[in-house]
């Protein structure tokens, strides 16, 4: 009996070991994947995402370019080819469902870009193809911040979240994702699926 009861201490030691291993590996890819996920905000920082945008036939940097100009001017806000880094489209299966990229020079442009978008749809009906002139049926353009994959995946969870946990407000800033449940709270900052699982769990 008092070899079994040594084994059986010995084995708890061992798995014990094994958890806390496992927690420190589980905490060091956290450590790393943040990091990453740092220097992948910082690239997209001055990057908007333009949808619904359809091909042109033919498409270069040049005409998409002039299409940009012309949300701006819809918008009231002057994009010039200065201001524009790079333009160009994502790659995808369905041609029609190609994101456009438009990296400005600066975040401050960027912020102003998405900010009077947000302003020109909350006072007129919501800018559309038709509006820029664009060929094809019309649809809704919609502009937003340029997201890392990790990131589009958290923002689809928190919002998704939002609904089922009547959350007013779900939104990113600076590549980050943030919860409101009123009007008068503070923002939840949202950096994993792990922060949701911690904000369900302190709503029980």
């Amino acid at each position: 009996m008092e070899f079994i009861s040594l084994k059986y201490d010995e084995f708890k030691l061992q798995i014990e070991k094994l958890e806390h291993d496992h927690t420190k590996t589980l905490e060091y890819v956290q450590t790393l994947e943040e990091k990453i996920e740092s220097q992948e905000r910082a690239q997209r920082s001055t990057c908007v995402e333009i949808r619904n945008i359809p091909v042109g036939k033919p498409e270069n940097k040049e005409i998409l370019i002039k299409t940009v100009a012309e949300i701006g001017r819809q918008i009231n806000v002057q994009i010039d080819s200065k201001e524009i880094k790079d333009i160009f489209r994502t790659k995808n299966k369905d041609p029609r469902k190609s994101t456009v990229i438009l990296d400005l020079t600066t975040v401050l442009t960027k912020e102003k870009v998405i900010q009077m978008f947000k302003k020109y749809n909350k006072e007129r009906p919501r800018l559309s193809t038709e509006d820029l002139k664009l060929p094809g049926p019309c649809q809704p353009i919609f502009i937003s911040e340029n997201l890392s994959a990790r990131m589009k995946r958290i923002f689809f969870l928190a919002r998704d979240f939002a609904k089922m946990n009547s959350f007013k407000f779900c939104w990113t800033s600076s590549g980050k994702v943030f919860l409101r449940k009123t009007e008068g709270d503070g923002p939840v900052l949202i950096r994993c699926e792990n922060d949701l699982t911690r904000l369900r769990s302190n709503l029980v």
